[in-house]
């Protein structure tokens, strides 16, 4: 069999979707080929799109013919892979969703996956060949790989493409909020990032709050998120749609919002400023000041720190004093001070960034003192 006849017959056995390639470029023999089946979370896609695949692929791989496979709708953060696959199965999606963290994937989908691919390629790649670059942080694998670091960020379309009456809308309308009602909120335990349920009813609880301020929600529902019920008043509903119309969503109303959920990461490749909830302690273990300093130059955004169990109780009373008061004081002071003219241009960029651009963290250091007494 050729390498066409060969691929198409890959992509029908695992059971996924050749979404974007071209018959030209495809090579004349198999083992040139390399394939990378990802699924992880919404974090570890920005890291992967923006900072650790194309050198990958350019630097490591650069005479193999890749092939990525990954969640419907993201081909758009990964122009420059060769083909890419989706997996459109519904009930598969789900289960690969629920297991998402990190770069890997818990479900026994994944594994079948990779079975399946090793029967007609060499060059399998997995979640071990990621986590040696990246493991909460750049490793110092990268660096002797690499040694520096370049961000490669999408070009994001205009509001136009979201379509006229959704265009139209967001035009029209002040104070526009980018709100998307996740199912999971992150959470730090155990020395490890932990999944933990947000009620549908936070959500429905938030948007009302926000209209009462003064706010319009643009309520975006994908994958990963609630679908809240029908009549929702003063709100855009969204979604899905494909990541790179989701960006240009958010470049619309300028403004995201992140409560525990990741939405800041794709806020970060949109160019688009974004207020965000988070876990101080997860906050630093897995280094999210390094994503935001290499990947959001210039960019305005502002963090809450607080914990993610606060969402996780149906309490009203607790959301509205532990989170919903906090947000909208800090959105309001946001939104007030923001110039678009400022922010970063939503262009295609390929540039390599010094890490000393990123933060150095000073920890705190707390012990007795010896305090000198005067005696009479």
């Amino acid at each position: 069999m050729d390498v066409t006849t060969i691929l198409k017959r890959a992509a029908e056995k695992c059971g996924v979707t050749r979404t974007r390639y071209k018959e030209r470029d495809v090579p004349t023999s198999v083992e040139s080929v390399t394939v990378l089946p990802f699924f992880g979370d919404r974090r570890s896609s920005l890291v992967l799109s923006s900072i650790l695949l194309k050198r990958i692929k350019e630097e490591l791989k650069g005479s193999r013919y890749f092939v990525l496979i990954s969640w419907p709708g993201d081909e758009g953060m990964f122009q420059y892979v060769d083909e890419y696959w989706q997996v459109d199965d519904q009930a598969a999606l789900q289960k690969l969703v629920s297991e998402a963290s990190g770069f890997g994937n818990s479900s026994a989908i994944l594994p079948l996956l990779q079975r399946s691919l090793n029967q007609y390629f060499y060059d399998v790649m997995s979640e071990k060949d990621l986590v040696s670059y990246y493991d909460n942080g750049l490793t110092s694998a990268f660096f002797d790989s690499f040694r520096h670091v370049k961000v490669n960020l999408p070009s994001i379309p205009s509001a136009s493409s979201l379509g006229a009456d959704v265009s139209r809308e967001l035009s029209r309308r002040e104070n526009k909020v980018f709100v998307r009602p996740s199912r999971t909120a992150v959470s730090w335990r155990n020395g490890s990032c932990a999944s933990v349920p947000i009620p549908r009813e936070f959500w429905s609880s938030l948007l009302d709050r926000l209209v009462a301020e003064g706010f319009y929600p643009v309520v975006y529902e994908d994958r990963f998120s609630h679908t809240l019920q029908d009549n929702l008043k003063n709100c855009l509903r969204i979604g899905p749609l494909d990541s790179l119309k989701a960006m240009s969503a958010m470049r619309a109303c300028g403004c995201v919002l992140d409560i525990f959920d990741g939405s800041s990461r794709l806020a970060l490749a949109a160019r688009c400023p974004f207020l965000c909830f988070d876990e101080r302690q997860r906050f630093n273990a897995v280094k999210e000041y390094e994503i935001n300093d290499l990947c959001g130059r210039g960019l305005p955004r502002q963090y809450i720190f607080s914990f993610a169990a606060l969402v996780e109780k149906g309490d009203p009373n607790v959301w509205r004093t532990n989170v919903f008061d906090h947000l909208v004081l800090r959105l309001k002071e946001m939104t007030a001070g923001l110039d678009r003219d400022s922010w970063p241009a939503p262009v295609e960029s390929n540039d390599i960034v010094p890490y000393d651009a990123v933060r150095k963290r000073k920890l705190k250091k707390f012990g007795t003192r010896f305090i000198r007494v005067e005696r009479d």
